[in-house]
C-alpha cells in the first residue's frame, strides 16, 4: 500500500482492513507497521533513533526482501531514551547489505547491530541478514549488540557476513575495546532469550 503512491496520512479501508501510509515504503495494516523497500527500513531506524519512539506495544513486519545497498546503517537503539521496546517480526524476508563501520556518535554504550542495544519488552524475530558487514568497538552482533532483561531474538538467520569488535577503535571515554561480539548477539546479561537462530558463512572476529 506504501508504494502505491498515497499520500503520507491517507487513511483507506479496503474489506474492512484499515490502511494507512505513514511514509515512503511504510504504511499500517490495522495498526501494524509493514516495512517494503529500503527507505522505509531508515525511516523506521530514525523513528526510534531521531524521534524516541519505541513502539511499545506495537509491531513492525517486513513485506518484502530488501536490498539496503551498502548504505551507511545507524544501529536502532542505544541505552536510555532511544531502546526499541517493540516487536520486530522480518516474516522470513532477507536484508542484504547492512552495512555498519562505528563511530563515536552512537550514544551509551556504542552497542552495533541491526539493533543497538536491545531492553526487556521486545521482541526481534525472523530476519534473515545476508552479506551483512559490521564493524563496531565492543558489544558487536549482526541482529543486535546488546540484549538485556527479557528481551527475545529469535528464529533468526546470518550468513554471508563479516562481524568485527576492532581492537584498535576507541570509545569516547579514550578506551580500547574489541570484547563482545558474536554472530546473532554481541552479549547478553540474561538466559533463555536467544533462540532458534542460525550463522553461516560468516567471520567473527574480536
Amino acid at each position: 500500500f506504501s508504494d502505491m503512491y498515497q499520500p503520507e496520512g491517507v487513511v483507506v479501508t479496503i474489506d474492512g482492513v484499515v490502511y494507512q501510509n505513514v511514509a515512503d515504503g511504510v504504511c499500517t495494516v490495522d495498526g501494524v507497521y509493514e516495512i517494503s523497500n529500503k527507505n522505509g527500513m531508515f525511516w523506521f531506524a530514525n523513528e526510534v533513533n531521531a524521534n524516541g519512539n519505541n513502539f511499545s506495544g506495537k509491531t513492525v513486519k517486513l513485506a518484502n526482501n530488501i536490498d539496503l545497498e551498502s548504505a551507511a546503517w545507524t544501529p536502532v537503539g542505544q541505552t536510555g531514551a532511544t531502546q526499541f521496546h517493540g516487536t520486530f517480526d522480518g516474516q522470513n524476508k532477507t536484508i542484504n547489505g547492512l552495512t555498519i563501520n562505528a563511530s563515536e556518535s552512537y550514544s551509551g554504550n556504542y552497542a552495533t547491530g541491526m539493533f543497538g542495544w536491545v531492553e526487556t519488552g521486545a521482541v526481534i524475530k525472523n530476519i534473515v541478514l545476508d552479506g551483512a558487514a559490521i564493524n563496531g568497538y565492543h558489544y558487536v552482533g549482526a541482529i543486535a549488540g546488546y540484549v538485556s532483561g527479557s528481551a527475545k531474538i529469535e528464529g533468526c538467520e546470518v550468513k554471508n557476513s563479516a562481524i568485527v569488535a576492532d581492537p584498535n577503535k576507541k570509545d569516547t571515554a579514550g578506551e580500547f575495546n574489541g570484547d563482545k561480539v558474536g554472530g546473532i548477539v554481541g552479549f547478553t546479561n540474561s538466559s533463555n532469550v536467544i533462540n532458534s537462530n542460525k550463522v553461516s558463512a560468516t567471520t567473527i572476529k574480536g
